[in-house]
């Protein structure tokens, strides 16, 4: 099953994540790439995770591929001309593994990136 495009697939409740979208639609506008939040019904068919589970930028290439996190970033900028070092970059031993654990550590603390925390101030809990 063949695409005309890439879709990126993002979450559309996290505001750090509508954000880059915007910006991303700006530099990718003549590229092969359309958004998509998670949240749509065929995305989440296609996909098949719970809610609860969908914790990175997922990109479903042309071909069918399913490219997430930093693996993901590294696809999109190999389509951004002022961003493709980081591509090239990648393929250095060791550098997609360092590009991963800063890509989890983004995802994990997106939304309070943006300001989006709930800190339960109320909770009995004491760390």
């Amino acid at each position: 099953m063949g695409h005309q495009h890439h879709w990126i697939i993002f979450d559309s409740h996290c505001q750090f994540c509508q954000n880059m979208v915007r910006r991303l639609r700006g530099w990718l506008k003549n590229k092969p790439f359309r958004f998509v939040p998670y949240e749509t019904e065929w995305v989440k068919a296609r996909l098949k995770l719970p809610d609860d589970q969908f914790n990175e930028m997922i990109v479903l290439t042309q071909d069918d591929q399913t490219i997430g996190a930093g693996a993901a970033v590294v696809f999109i900028a190999k389509h951004i001309w002022w961003v493709r070092p980081l591509y090239w970059i990648a393929k250095l031993p060791g550098m997609m593994n360092a590009i991963e654990k800063i890509y989890r550590w983004i995802a994990r603390n997106r939304y309070c990136i943006s300001g989006q925390c709930q800190i339960d101030f109320n909770s009995d809990k004491t760390h």
